[in-house]
Formats: structure tokens, sequence, C-alpha cells
């Protein structure tokens, strides 16, 4: 794992324990979060998971609501004694607000559908001015790339401390949903 990491993120940095990688004009603090091995389609699929902070001018961890951690996402599969790149995404895909990444229990792989069809769900959160918000990302190989399938926005509530049915707080509402996958179907991927 530390050469597929300097292979995609470049050097590390033993300080500050990451890889540091420049993306457009952001530096960034990678570090690997999860490794799924499956065997899909009769050969064997290396599901890579990485997550960064976005770091500011001096090198610390940036800040702010609008910041957003970067999350990598790569298919690797064994080529003679070397690793294949299957797919990729950009490796600094937008992950959450107030620079969060990706925890080793938020990204998970999961098979999406028959015929050997595997991605991961990305769940991510934020609570801010009295909403609160989850959603799941679903991410997929198509091609060469890691694409992003769909999201689910699986909780919403909007409301005050204060409570509902107050001034100002007159529509509040709570949504809630549950997610499945049809990895049966005779249906085409």
């Amino acid at each position: 794992l530390p050469e597929v990491m300097t292979e995609f993120y470049g050097s590390f940095d033993k300080e500050k324990a990451c890889w540091m990688s420049k993306h457009e004009d952001d530096t960034y603090c990678i570090k690997p979060v999860r490794l799924d091995v499956i065997k899909s389609t009769g050969r064997k699929m290396l599901f890579i998971v990485a997550g960064g902070h976005k770091l500011d001018e001096e090198g610390k961890v940036a800040s702010g609501h609008s910041t957003s951690g970067g999350l990598g996402l790569i298919v690797l599969t064994p080529n003679g004694a070397n690793l294949g790149v299957v797919a990729a995404n950009d490796l600094y895909e937008w992950f959450g607000t107030y620079n969060s990444i990706p925890e080793h229990d938020t990204v998970t792989i999961h098979r999406l559908g028959p015929n050997g069809a595997y991605g991961w769900v990305a769940k991510s959160q934020e609570d801010h001015s009295g909403y609160e918000y989850r959603w799941a990302k679903v991410y997929g190989v198509i091609g060469h790339s890691v694409t992003l399938l769909t999201t689910v926005t699986s909780y919403f509530s909007s409301g005050e401390p204060i409570g509902c049915g107050t001034e100002e707080q007159e529509r509040c509402s709570t949504l809630s949903v549950k997610y499945v996958f049809e990895t049966h179907s005779s249906a085409s991927s």
C-alpha cells in the first residue's frame, strides 16, 4: 500500500505521517483509509480508499465550512508481478464540509448489482444552522473511471434547538430513507 500511495500521491512526509500532494492550487495531506480485496468476474480486485485534509498556506489543516477534505478511490488488479490500474476517480473528490475526510467505516465496498459490479458507498453528514443532513454517495466503475452514480439523502431534519412550531420555525421536517441494491436481477448491471 505505501508504494501505491506514492505512485498516486507523491512523497511521504514522516513528520506529518501522510503523503503530501498538490491538486490544482491546493496542498493535501493524504492517508490510506481502507483496502478491500474482492474476487470479481474471475479476477482479484483491490479497492483502495484514500482521504486527505486540505492544508492552509502555513501547512496546517485548513478550516471553514466550505473547505472539503479529499476522497481518492482506486481499483487495482494483479498484472504479473505488478498491479494494473482498473479505474480511479480524480483522487481529490469532495467529501464533506469542515475539511472532513473519510474514516474506515464511512466508505465501504458493496456489490452494486449483478455481473460482478462492485463499488463504494461513502457516507457523510453535516449539522449546520439548525439543519442536519446525512447522505450516501454511490460510486461505481464505468470504463476506467470511478464515477459518482447517485447521491441518496438518507436523513434530513430542519429545526432549531428551541423546537419546532415556534416563531420562525413553523415548517420543521424530518426525512429518513433506507436503501438497498438489487444484486440478483437478470437485467444488466
